[in-house]
């Protein structure tokens, strides 16, 4: 089963088949199925399954970008926001993911990066790693939060704040 876009007004139902279409072909080439299976297999054994979204340029000649479906190995090294306390953590303020890679791998992709040192008995994946030169990478995303200003205006339609409309417009106001 895949979600569906339905337009909700008759212009709209052209905008929804282009998206559906988009996305449908973001998840065939990222051989999304399989990625799904995973996580729900790790989920169902184990109580927790993920996977991210990314991007990453089309090829090394160009500036067009691709937008990917990956899996993640261990969902046990992807670490949430503890003070979102939701059970899907969609209010985390943050997320890390980390992995182990050796040492030659660490240098060769991240030439002259700096390391730091911390505890990594806090980590799932350290039975699986002997190498003592290995070295953990964390992926860090975060949310910023956005303050802006919309207006409902007297017709019910709802807009941000614009120059571009009329003050005898506007019948609400509010800090979103």
């Amino acid at each position: 089963p895949m979600g569906k876009i339905r337009g909700t007004e008759d212009s709209d139902k052209d905008t929804a088949e282009v998206y559906e279409g988009l996305i449908r072909n973001i998840w065939a080439q990222s051989k999304g199925d399989s990625i799904m299976d995973y996580a729900a297999e790790y989920q169902v054994v184990a109580g927790y399954g993920a996977w991210k979204l990314s991007t990453d340029y089309t090829s090394v000649d160009v500036f067009e970008q691709d937008i990917k479906v990956e899996g993640i190995d261990n969902p046990f090294c992807l670490f949430a926001d503890p003070a979102d306390k939701g059970m899907m953590k969609r209010n985390a303020r943050y997320w890390i993911l980390t992995e182990k890679m050796p040492a030659e791998e660490f240098e060769a992709k991240y030439k002259g990066k700096e390391k730091a040192d911390f505890p990594s008995h806090e980590f799932d994946d350290d039975e699986d790693w002997d190498g003592a030169d290995d070295i953990r990478v964390a992926e860090y995303w975060w949310k910023e939060p956005v303050t802006k200003e919309i207006w409902q205006l007297a017709d019910g339609k709802v807009v941000e704040a614009s120059d571009d409309i009329p003050e005898e417009m506007i019948k609400k106001r509010r800090m979103v």
